[in-house]
């Protein structure tokens, strides 16, 4: 499977951005960086199949949350930028697997369980 161009949405056009973008792709240490790589098994797929469908989805959600937080305190913030839009355009291929009612109707159950076995 192909990783989803990280990019592929942003439409500013500007010589600065492209010359960053064309440098962080360059790398390749966003979509797939090599350190995450071993015996042919990429850490993300690893991670997928240790999980389950909707465990997964938290683990996209977490890591878009993750990168958001911190791009402003670290040395490359557009890496980190490309970062969170490579996990979330990874959660929404992920969410588009899953019928949306059935998808929505799980979270619903999940917040219903969690009000209801509240501390009062």
């Amino acid at each position: 499977m192909s990783q989803p161009n990280i990019f592929a949405n942003i439409p500013n056009d500007s010589p600065g951005w492209i010359a960053i973008r064309k440098n962080i792709m360059a790398k390749n240490e966003v979509a797939n960086p090599p350190h995450y790589n071993r015996n042919d098994i990429e850490a993300i797929k690893a991670i997928e199949a240790s999980m389950t469908q909707i465990e997964f989805l938290g683990y996209l959600k977490g890591n878009v949350e993750k990168y958001l937080w911190r791009y402003a305190y670290k040395d490359k913030p557009m890496e980190d930028l490309g970062k969170a839009h490579w996990y979330l355009c990874k959660l929404m291929e992920e969410c588009g697997k899953i019928d949306e009612t059935h998808l929505s109707n799980y979270f619903k159950t999940i917040d219903d369980t969690f009000v209801d076995s509240g501390d009062n």
